[in-house]
């Protein structure tokens, strides 16, 4: 008797916290789609700020920020960004190795957001110098975003790692 009633006991118990976990997935699963909502209407009224915090050059090690500003401000059709480079070389000018400064126009700006993975990618080219650089930022649901920084022949020059706002 006192086996049966443990067994009892113990399969009550786990249909009890089977169904508090199925609860508590349903709840992180809505909470998620508000907020990739949210994300999703911030950058598709292209007015967001990105503030990256890490970095990592093309094959290196990530690296964190520090205190310096970096950022990626887009409003409308234009962009405003301040970006720390890592041993960056012109390809036209191999001795500059000055940071990204860049404001002006944005050119051929593509939104793609794909809601089963609560993902979206931007992407578009900027001029820097006289190289022309494809940004594409990988967004999460949550805000959280990686930004690479590539010259047209695609090879990674940097990555960033952050928030948008």
């Amino acid at each position: 008797m006192k086996k049966v009633t443990l067994l009892l006991f113990v399969f009550i118990g786990s249909l009890a916290f089977g169904q508090k976990i199925n609860d508590s997935k349903a709840n992180k699963l809505e909470n998620n789609n508000v907020v990739f909502k949210k994300t999703k209407e911030l950058v598709e009224s292209k007015s967001f700020k990105f503030v990256a915090q890490w970095k990592r050059p093309g094959t290196g090690t990530r690296e964190t920020m520090g205190n310096i500003l970096n950022y990626i401000i887009v409003k409308d059709e234009s962009i405003r960004c301040q970006l720390q480079l890592y041993n960056f070389k012109s390809l036209s000018d191999p001795e500059n190795t000055e940071d990204i400064y860049y404001e002006g126009d944005i050119s051929k700006y593509d939104v793609d957001i794909d809601e089963k993975k609560n993902t979206i990618n931007v992407s578009y080219f900027i001029k820097f110098r006289a190289n022309i650089l494809k940004v594409d930022m990988l967004i999460r649901a949550n805000g959280y975003t990686k930004v690479t920084l590539a010259p047209r022949d695609n090879t990674i020059l940097m990555t960033y790692y952050g928030n948008i706002e």
